[in-house]
């Protein structure tokens, strides 16, 4: 920022800006700026308002007035950059966050995406509050050693217990699952009965009951669900115990005569077939995957922070734990296959 000037009489002064602008000396002017170079700039000891300085802003003094023996202090923009080609982190506590993964390289094909699978402590949904709150700010710390502009909370438990405190601590947009699924699911119910099906957590914490009460009067149907994790994590997506289990889950739900149904849960894309099975297909099906993806570009475009790279980017994929069962399963999530992961220990 400008160093202050001091002026008045005949003293002699120096200016000596540090953001690029040549020096004056013996100029009458008084020129100060605040920290953050807003509008507190004085000439003569009267102050005037001025738009705020670019950080790239030089000031450039203009030639001396032989009449007021004035120097007059312009600005000059420096030029804007409009792309940010730092990578996107999203973390989930295992494989079901790559289905945001999946909607966000669809949506943002030039974005690079750094990807964190907390594996070795999955499921979050039967941990305390206190305990997905300590993973959730560890899992955040290592994606911002990559620089990340922004970091999506592909958790649905972590959503709704640790968005707040995250936001909280960390400068980059944090986005989270829950608002996303809750509003596409007002959005597409016909007879206002919407069922939610989530981890104890999710379920306990009525994040989507919340959130959609704050849009609309529908009624909300909620179940936990605690199996259908393990399922997913195992592979276990089709077959007769799958199956069972799942109808033992949403008969209660279908009961009540749900038309839409919240998978309130990255993991559960993965059991879909089983779940649409089971509904029959008068229920719609909501993910909030692709509701995300399209909330991820919109603060990106809104901040001038989307990427603009001539090559794809390269994606990387990290977990704490079970490599190959990542991988194995992660692609099945993904819809394409990944060529490498590695293990991590933040914690």
């Amino acid at each position: 920022m400008c160093a202050a000037i001091c002026g008045g009489g005949n003293r002699r002064h120096r200016w000596q800006p540090s953001l690029g602008g040549a020096g004056v000396k013996n100029s009458p002017l008084t020129l100060t700026l605040s920290p953050m170079g807003r509008g507190n700039e004085m000439i003569s000891n009267k102050r005037i308002n001025t738009p705020p300085i670019s950080p790239k802003a030089r000031l450039i003094p203009s030639k001396p007035n032989n009449v007021t023996n004035r120097n007059i202090i312009r600005r000059v923009e420096g030029p804007q950059n409009f792309m940010d080609n730092r990578p996107i982190g999203i973390f989930d506590s295992g494989v079901g966050g790559l289905t945001v993964v999946r909607e966000v390289m669809k949506c943002l094909p030039k974005e690079q995406i750094v990807y964190l699978g907390d594996t070795a402590r999955v499921p979050y949904g039967t941990k305390s509050n206190q305990t997905i709150k300590r993973f959730s700010i560890e899992n955040a710390q290592f994606l911002k050693t990559f620089k990340v502009k922004l970091i999506v909370v592909a958790c649905n438990t972590a959503s709704s217990i640790a968005l707040a405190v995250l936001r909280k601590r960390f400068k980059v947009p944090i986005i989270g699952v829950i608002k996303p699924g809750a509003r596409k699911a007002v959005k597409v119910t016909r007879n206002g009965r919407i069922g939610v099906i989530g981890t104890p957590t999710t379920i306990k914490s009525k994040a989507y009951e919340k959130e959609i009460k704050l849009i609309s009067r529908n009624s909300i149907i909620s179940r936990a669900c605690p199996l259908f994790v393990p399922l997913a994590e195992e592979g276990w997506l089709n077959g007769k115990i799958t199956l069972s289990i799942v109808k033992k889950y949403l008969k209660p739900l279908m009961d009540k005569d749900i038309d839409t149904l919240v998978l309130g849960c990255t993991h559960y894309p993965l059991l879909r077939k089983s779940i649409s099975r089971t509904v029959g297909e008068n229920v719609k099906i909501v993910d909030s995957a692709s509701s995300v993806a399209e909330k991820v570009a919109g603060v990106l475009k809104k901040n001038n922070k989307l990427a603009s790279r001539s090559k794809t980017p390269v994606h990387r994929f990290f977990v704490t734990d079970a490599v190959e069962q990542f991988v194995k399963v992660g692609q099945k999530f993904l819809g394409k296959k990944i060529y490498k992961a590695r293990r991590v220990d933040h914690v």
